[in-house]
């Protein structure tokens, strides 16, 4: 082996390795590339599935605001007089029952 083969054998071994690395550049951009993609696409994915979610809160809370309106309102009806009120019916229905036998 001459000082020709060798410095051939060195610029072989240079280029081969100079393509092995474009083919590595490449193709680890090509991956970056898609890393990014599906990146973006499941952030977008993700700020969908967020907007919804505030939807859905304002949704709840428009519920839950109707919803204290109306238990407001049933505080606010006096329970004892409805109690006395059906007691007094009840009687009432009792006396009416008796007229009604007697007749």
């Amino acid at each position: 082996m001459n000082t020709d083969d060798l410095i051939r054998g060195v610029q072989t071994a240079t280029f081969l390795s100079g393509i092995a690395a474009i083919v590595y550049a490449a193709f680890k951009s090509q991956t970056t590339r898609e890393i990014i993609k599906q990146q973006s696409e499941l952030i977008e994915a993700q700020k969908q599935r967020l907007d919804l979610l505030e939807k859905q809160h304002i949704e709840n809370a428009q519920a839950i605001g109707q919803l204290q309106g109306e238990i407001s309102a049933y505080k606010k009806i006096p329970l004892e007089n409805i109690a006395k009120s059906i007691k007094q019916i009840a009687e009432t229905n009792k006396q009416i029952l008796q007229l009604v036998k007697e007749k």
